[in-house]
């Protein structure tokens, strides 16, 4: 079976998440650094690359409306601010278990959405592939414990509603800009509110693992040029559900590298997202 754009640039944006979510591990547990100073040194050395990209490609702004710019100014908002914000209460009163799952809804989210707003079509198999992935990212995650939920579930219940709306987002501004306006726009127009909500923190120091911050940036500008690309040609709903092999991802590169195990229900949760992913491409939902 030849792969489909989408599948190759959504992988690859999967797997970029993946080893981003590695390397803040690492930096968490051998250099105790704290998510704020992370976030900020990223995003600070990420402004270059996206101003570049930005002066190189905002011709196209020439023919934009009103609407468009504030279309790349709801996800320049949305994706710094909004979603770091409600994250944060998130991870603070929700158990890293419950919220690991909760977060995976964006899949029915942006399934519902963009039937709604973008007229993409509402299948049973669609539904079926959805359930069957989540099942998988259950099993993974839990290792099929039973989740106790706790009020701060709510907060990873809306974070994953706006990424879904976000995904929605991403999909219209590309198909009018393209991807590498509609990705670098969006993070000039929520730069400056995001870098002062970090400073108000009063976190931000010299990093404490100054070599990895690069690759840091590298795989954060890797995870929205991938999937950008891939919004290009597939729909938000498939985008959304490839994206779900990053908890994959995640945990084959953590046994090796931060000696982690899975259980046979964890490999079994695996299998389940690989096999409804494979079902995503092959039927091109």
């Amino acid at each position: 079976m030849k792969l489909s754009r989408g599948f190759i640039f959504t992988s690859l944006s999967a797997l970029s998440w993946a080893l981003l979510i590695i390397a803040t591990r690492f930096a968490f547990i051998t250099y105790h650094e704290t998510a704020a100073n992370l976030a900020f040194w990223i995003t600070l050395l990420a402004t270059v690359y996206w101003f570049l990209i930005f002066l190189r490609h905002k011709s196209k702004l020439r023919t934009a409306q009103p609407k468009h710019y504030l279309l790349l100014l709801f996800i320049g908002l949305v994706n710094t601010l909004g979603v770091t914000l409600v994250e944060t209460l998130a991870l603070k009163s929700s158990p890293a278990i419950n919220f690991s799952f909760l977060i995976r809804t964006v899949i029915l989210f942006t399934i519902i959405l963009a039937a709604i707003f973008i007229k993409e079509k509402l299948t049973l198999k669609k539904f079926i592939l959805a359930i069957l992935i989540l099942i998988g990212s259950y099993l993974l995650v839990t290792q099929g414990q039973s989740l106790k939920l706790s009020p701060g579930d709510l907060f990873t219940l809306i974070e994953a509603l706006m990424l879904g709306i976000l995904n929605i987002s991403q999909k219209t501004a590309v198909a009018k800009f393209g991807a590498p306006l509609t990705a670098s726009a969006a993070f000039v127009f929520g730069l400056i509110p995001f870098l002062v909500l970090l400073l108000s923190t009063s976190q931000i120091h010299w990093p404490q693992a100054p070599l990895i911050i690069p690759l840091l940036v590298i795989f954060n500008i890797a995870i929205t040029q991938f999937k950008l690309i891939a919004l290009k040609t597939a729909t938000a709903s498939y985008v959304t559900m490839i994206f779900s092999f990053t908890p994959v991802f995640v945990s084959l590169i953590a046994m090796p590298l931060l000696k982690e195990t899975l259980t046979p229900i964890q490999v079994l949760g695996g299998v389940l997202i690989l096999l409804a992913g494979i079902g995503v491409e092959k039927l091109k939902i």
